[in-house]
């Protein structure tokens, strides 16, 4: 692939990047059409027409991908970032991208912040906390020792 070839590819990425950025309802999970169906079709649908100048046989599947690896790549150089940050790094120690389209990915940012979690490891040692386990007809239940086989309802161990 020539340099021109390079060059028209990655500004025609740039442009499905902000094409991507523009369709609110594909990636902010706050956004009220985020869940509207309708909306995130016609939204993938204008992604297509837009990544076909690079790869003419592009479908919904295809833009997916694409989205989805932009995303991982996004996300992993801002790990990095963050960790190197973390770490007392001096300022000429700090990471930094080296990867062309990471600012133009930077609206994501707050997307990318991880949920809290919630800590299930006893803090006492003598607390004693039940679990209640729901199985469906799908799942595998545990086996019962002094049953008849294998639950298929609740139960509660503790």
């Amino acid at each position: 692939m020539s340099q021109e070839d390079c060059t028209g590819i990655r500004e025609l990425l740039e442009e499905f990047i902000q094409c991507y950025k523009n369709e609110v309802c594909l990636w902010k999970k706050k956004s009220k059409d985020y869940h509207d169906r309708n909306k995130k079709n016609a939204a993938y649908d204008r992604l297509i027409n837009k990544y076909k100048p690079i790869d003419p046989n592009a479908n919904r599947e295809t833009v997916v991908k694409k989205i989805n690896n932009l995303r991982t790549s996004y996300k992993k150089e801002l790990n990095k970032a963050k960790k190197s940050l973390k770490s007392g790094a001096g300022t000429d120690e700090v990471y930094v991208s080296h990867s062309w389209y990471f600012n133009l990915m930077n609206f994501l940012y707050d997307e990318e912040i991880p949920r809290r979690s919630i800590s299930n490891i006893m803090e006492n040692e003598n607390e004693v906390r039940p679990l209640t386990y729901m199985y469906t007809t799908r799942q595998a239940a545990p086996y019962s020792p002094g049953g008849s086989g294998f639950l298929n309802k609740s139960f509660s161990a503790g």
